[in-house]
């Protein structure tokens, strides 16, 4: 980031701020965006300002944008993002798996709300040698990559194991088998890797 860049932005949050001292005390970003709109349109000189600066970047930043909701499953896997910005966001009893995957993006948004869970499996963050490596973790809450920092909004964290991971007897010769539970729903079957039996599964 230019320091122009950073000037601005910093300009423009500070005239915010004083315009409206509620999204300085907002939670969430839910909770900031509502407030933040409702300063840029009481003022006209602000407003034109941050039109202005949309204007100036609009051609020169890239950006990438997951959504998962509603009970859905998202699956980025073996992938090579690139981008200036990148946004994972997950919600209402959603999953989404970012496994194998290089995510070249200066700045990387992850939100995980409403039940749901962000599961990162060998994937890196960052460009060059600004990065952040993430292996066998969950996420809940908002969390931000930035270089080779993570930084955590309220209710933000990072949990290491995989929520999705069950597990039950064979019937067979009685060893634990495991499972993501995502993954078992492609298939009606699973095979022991102890013993080799096949048993349907929720039979």
């Amino acid at each position: 980031m230019t320091r122009p860049f950073k000037d601005e932005i910093e300009a423009i949050w500070k005239s915010i701020k004083e315009i409206r001292e509620e999204t300085d005390n907002a939670q969430t970003i839910e909770e900031a965006i509502p407030e933040i709109a409702k300063a840029i349109n009481s003022d006209n000189s602000l407003k034109d300002r941050v039109n202005r600066f949309l204007n100036s970047i609009s051609n020169d930043i890239s950006e990438f944008q997951s959504v998962c909701e509603n009970n859905s499953w998202t699956d980025i896997s073996n992938s090579l993002i690139n981008a200036d910005v990148s946004s994972f966001l997950t919600g209402g009893r959603s999953s989404t798996k970012i496994k194998n995957t290089d995510i070249k993006s200066h700045k990387t948004f992850i939100r995980t709300t409403d039940d749901s869970n962000t599961i990162i499996d060998n994937a890196s963050f960052g460009k060059e040698d600004q990065k952040v490596s993430m292996h066998g973790m969950a996420t809940q809450g908002p969390i931000e990559v930035t270089g080779n920092s993570v930084g955590f909004g309220p209710g933000g964290k990072l949990i290491f194991g995989n929520p999705n991971m069950v597990s039950a007897i064979c019937p067979s010769c009685q060893q634990t088998i495991q499972a993501d539970k995502t993954e078992l729903s492609k298939y009606t079957s699973v095979k022991c890797p102890h013993c080799g039996s096949v048993h349907a599964i929720g039979g």
